[in-house]
């Protein structure tokens, strides 16, 4: 070959390569840097609050239930403890009962002992909030401390008297944390008459005595007629049950008045006969 032709095939190559060179800056600002997501982030619906789930390298956040998500599984506890008793009741079919995946169950009660617990809280937190509506309502003090009395009662049996089935399985199944619950919530109910107490002895209709003292023995006393101290016979009886409460609350009540019979007061002065 000789040296021109050489030459010419030379610089033949270097022209075709020249546009290919120029344009590598080009294509080099148009290449993409390391490969992003750009996927948007997943988003939760269903029985959780509707917003994004972001894995960042760190733990990852439990889902949010909507406020009434925890509503709706209480409420379906009840009607399954009333219907098929607590023993049978599983997660599966309380999630079946209230319309939800049995995942989001778990979202905020470990077991169905759990969700009975918290069924029970409600129930007597519903108690003492009825007790507060009644201590501020109208009327004397012997009044309103009687009806409270009556309704710390009835406001338990009308919710226990759908779970008859249950009582004992729930007793048996976490009767330590039961009694530890019950045990709170008998303290807020004596603070709640112990301000009725109070009042009562500011206004004379009742007899000055420990209030705090005094409304943990009212307690006590109302105790005996509470569900879990009655037969099975007896929980289907309420009439008979709302009249015993009123009479124990009478009675005891009768003893608080400032002029209860048996209430030692100062004698009168005796008369020496002339």
């Amino acid at each position: 070959m000789s040296r021109i032709v050489f030459a010419r095939r030379v610089e033949g190559i270097g022209a075709r390569r020249a546009p290919l060179e120029r344009a590598a800056p080009v294509a080099a600002a148009a290449a993409p840097g390391p490969r992003r997501n750009l996927r948007r982030p997943a988003t939760v619906h269903s029985d959780r609050s509707v917003h994004p789930v972001r894995n960042l390298g760190g733990p990852v956040a439990r889902p949010r239930l909507r406020p009434d998500a925890d509503a709706r599984i209480l409420d379906a506890a009840d009607r399954l403890l009333a219907r098929v008793g607590y023993a049978r009741m599983t997660v599966a079919a309380l999630a079946r009962e209230a319309g939800i995946g049995k995942g989001t169950v778990y979202l905020s009660f470990r077991s169905k002992e759990d969700v009975a617990l918290a069924c029970i809280d409600r129930m007597a937190g519903r108690v003492v909030e009825r007790l507060r509506v009644l201590a501020a309502g109208p009327g004397p003090a012997p009044e309103r401390l009687r009806a409270m009395l009556v309704a710390r009662v009835m406001e338990r049996f009308d919710y226990a008297r759908g779970h008859s089935r249950s009582l004992d399985a729930l007793l048996a199944a976490f009767r330590p944390r039961l009694l530890e619950r019950r045990a709170r919530r008998f303290a807020e109910e004596a603070r709640v008459l112990a301000g009725v107490l109070r009042a009562g002895a500011r206004e004379g209709s009742l007899a000055p005595a420990p209030p705090a003292a005094t409304a943990a023995a009212l307690v006590t006393a109302t105790n005996a007629l509470l569900p879990y101290s009655l037969s099975a016979a007896e929980l289907g009886r309420r009439g008979a049950v709302a009249a015993r409460a009123a009479r124990l609350a009478s009675l005891l009540i009768a003893g608080l008045g400032p002029t209860a019979p048996g209430r030692r007061s100062e004698p009168a002065p005796r008369r020496t006969p002339r």
